[in-house]
């Protein structure tokens, strides 16, 4: 087994600590980092004029377009903006009437003479008829009885309006959460307002703008709460789902589907092992993700929460890039590959598992790059060891440090002059940044980058500087499967 590779001396030239090689990627601490110009463009000092073209091709394509928000789902009002716009009309209606009983000569006991009165008096008496215990007309005595009729109405209808509201107000202020899940049927539950929450609750209603979701957030201030609110309609409910009286209000029985997404597996398992015991009507319709590869793996082979559906994301993300992406480019390309593989975590790992999987033969050299590299390397070998059919390098380093990737160069150089290049770190901007340099260096090379989140500037980018870019959410929408977002389920399955 190689050891990791060390990195090479520097020297000192200036105030940068500069390496030998003068090409690496951008990074913080030398003369290669982006520089900003005044209006917010980027260049790259000491770059060739190539990644400096892509890079300000790529910004002024993604200034040229407006954006609609945060992500492509349309705009859906809330359910209190709903129940506002129906009183709202209503009330509008009730003075119509009211009005219009006026004008067509409907008189009182009290004030006679209004169907004779100037328009804005008539108006006035319409509007005080919302006023409890206001303005004393007396009852309709003259004028067409259908006119009086049309009165008679407003009479009633107009208080009975204003005695919902202030109840309503009153109901609320004592107890806020209340009116939440009251009296829902066929809803979708989804619990944690996490990255992965977000992404589910977009492809819901990108398929069903009008379905109920209820969110169950124990962290009432969580920043993407308002944007769940207002740019997807939901419903939210503050509490923590491991507790009894959480799990009575989101009426799970009556729910269509429960998504169990917290980025804590075992509150996931807890949760699902709750609904479990309390309804398997409802544990059939739940689905759980799990975060940690080693846990999903063991969960395959044990007996507990077996009608409970079980996922990680990584794995489904991983599955779809290797058989869409990666092993059409691994058949045509002869002789056998060099890969290195930028970030080895969750992603990682559940990548080169697949990569063993289904490219088992096609990979002759392959270079793992990450902060701990040899321990991540310790747990995927055991889980699944290494395919003994490449040989394998660690470099133990940081993804933005220039001498970890001018020992990756110096290895890479050695060899196939069309290495893959993965980068699969959890930090967006490293991927796409450290892409544009590989881009440069290794033109026949077949750069990949993942981003977890669609971005315009990232795809302009990658189609300027002739990458490959992987979004991890549009690879979960499209592997999701067609029951997590249809509006029926049928019964007893998941």
């Amino acid at each position: 087994m190689a050891g990791p590779i060390a990195p090479r001396k520097i020297q000192e030239r200036g105030d940068h600590k500069r390496a030998v090689s003068p090409d690496h990627p951008l990074q913080d601490t030398n003369p290669h980092m982006p520089e900003r110009f005044s209006d917010g463009l980027y260049c790259v000092r000491g770059s060739s004029m190539r990644t400096n073209a892509c890079m300000l091709k790529a910004t002024h394509r993604t200034m040229d377009i407006t954006m609609p928000g945060l992500s492509d789902v349309p705009l859906q009002r809330t359910w209190r903006r709903h129940l506002f716009g129906w009183r709202a009309l209503a009330a509008l209606c009730v003075f119509a009437s009211a009005l219009f009983a006026f004008r067509m000569g409907a008189d009182v006991s009290a004030r006679a003479g209004i169907p004779n009165a100037a328009l804005i008096e008539q108006i006035y008496y319409s509007l005080g008829l919302f006023v409890l215990g206001g303005l004393d007309l007396g009852v309709p005595v003259g004028g067409p009885q259908w006119a009086q009729n049309t009165l008679w109405f407003s009479y009633f209808a107009a208080p009975a309006i204003t005695t919902t509201a202030l109840v309503e107000g009153v109901v609320r202020a004592v107890n806020p959460q209340m009116w939440t899940t009251r009296g829902l049927k066929g809803h979708t539950v989804v619990v944690g307002c996490g990255r992965l929450s977000i992404l589910y609750m977009e492809a819901l209603r990108r398929h069903h703008p009008k379905h109920v979701i209820v969110v169950v957030e124990i962290k009432g201030e969580h920043p993407s709460l308002e944007h769940a609110r207002e740019h997807l309609g939901v419903r939210v409910m503050v509490g923590d789902i491991l507790h009894e009286e959480t799990l009575d209000r989101i009426r799970m029985e009556k729910a269509r589907r429960l998504m169990i997404l917290t980025g804590n597996d075992f509150v996931n398992l807890d949760a699902a092992s709750m609904i479990a015991q309390r309804s398997e009507h409802a544990a059939q319709r739940t689905v759980i993700h799990l975060s940690d590869t080693r846990m999903a793996h063991a969960m395959k082979s044990h007996r507990a929460l077996t009608t409970v559906t079980k996922f990680n994301q990584h794995s489904i993300a991983a599955t779809h890039l290797v058989k869409s992406r990666l092993m059409a480019h691994f058949i045509k390309t002869r002789p056998r590959d060099v890969v290195v593989l930028a970030g080895f975590g969750r992603f990682g790992q559940t990548l080169l598992r697949e990569l063993q999987h289904h490219a088992s033969g096609r990979i002759d050299h392959l270079v793992i790059v990450d902060l701990n590299a040899s321990k991540h390397a310790r747990i995927f070998e055991e889980e699944s060891p290494f395919d003994g059919s490449y040989r394998k390098e660690l470099v133990n380093g940081d993804l933005r440090d220039p001498l970890v990737w001018e020992s990756i160069v110096e290895r890479v150089d050695q060899g196939d002059d069309e290495p893959v290049f993965i980068l699969g770190s959890g930090d967006d901007s490293t991927n796409i940044r450290t892409a544009i340099w590989l881009s440069e260096r290794f033109p026949r090379a077949y750069v990949v980058a993942r981003c977890f989140r669609h971005s315009v500037f990232a795809e302009h980018a990658a189609a300027s500087c002739n990458f490959h870019l992987v979004t991890m959410s549009d690879l979960l929408q499209h592997t999701m499967p067609d029951d997590w977002v249809t509006s029926k389920h049928k019964q007893g399955q998941a």
